[in-house]
């Protein structure tokens, strides 16, 4: 969480009539590094479990492959 705070830097928040955050207003700079990390967080989870996934050679590919 604290890698996302310093993304950024100066949000500000909308609240309804009893003071409840409705919406969050960012800077386009901000926010564009806030999706880049919500990307690169993504691939990373997906790298992950790529890595726990089995490997198979270019015939049991194009096999599985044809089984769909």
């Amino acid at each position: 969480m604290d890698s996302i705070k310093k993304i950024i830097d100066h949000e500000q928040f909308i609240t309804d009539g009893e003071g409840k955050v409705q919406y969050v207003v960012l800077p386009a700079s901000d926010y564009e590094k806030l999706v880049d990390a919500l990307e690169d967080y993504g691939l990373a989870l997906a790298m992950k479990g790529d890595k726990e996934e089995k490997f198979y050679n270019k015939a049991e590919a194009l096999k599985f492959l044809e089984n769909d």
